[in-house]
């Protein structure tokens, strides 16, 4: 869903709210580290992430940015954003994998979490089989505006430099 959604600057989000719309300089959508594949439960939580462009009031572009979901969650994603997600998500799944140390941690996780280290395998093949209409029912599932929080960081104006202190006078020479 977050590679479908917003993985680089074909992505449908980037299209919408930097190219398009011109309303943010970037934007992203992750599952956060702490809600990993091997959370059995599945995800705790999604992140989308957008940083404003210039004049584009944080109101505006979560508007925006509420309409689009809406409208992708009701079309799903097209074929083409669909298989680059896929093609991405695949590649980076495997590049990772190609470090044996990283492989061992992986394998190791899914034999002490999931039970079977053979699930990698598995999980990756249930990713490639992944359809347009399930991307569009976990958006409408799980993106739908409830049980979100919304963060804004806002700049803080800078602090001005303190005054120079006063320098004390030199006592004269005594005779």
């Amino acid at each position: 869903l977050a590679e479908t959604l917003a993985g680089g600057e074909e992505s449908p989000l980037y299209r919408e709210l930097v190219r398009d719309r011109r309303l943010a300089l970037s934007g992203g959508a992750a599952i956060p580290w702490w809600t990993h594949h091997t959370n059995a439960r599945g995800p705790d939580a999604f992140g989308i992430d957008v940083l404003l462009g210039e004049g584009a009031s944080p109101e505006a572009v979560l508007q925006r940015l509420d309409a689009f979901l809406e409208s992708l969650s009701r079309r799903g994603p097209g074929v083409a954003e669909l298989t680059r997600a896929k093609t991405q998500l695949e590649f980076q799944w495997l590049h990772g994998l190609q470090f044996q140390l990283e492989r061992a941690r992986t394998l190791s996780s899914y034999a002490a979490v999931i039970g079977d280290p053979k699930g990698l395998s598995r999980d990756l093949a249930a990713m490639a089989s992944i359809r347009r209409p399930e991307v569009a029912l976990a958006m409408r599932r799980w993106l739908r505006g409830y049980a979100r929080g919304v963060v804004q960081v806002r700049p803080v104006p800078p602090v001005p430099p303190s005054p120079e202190p006063p320098t004390p006078a030199v006592p004269a020479a005594s005779p």
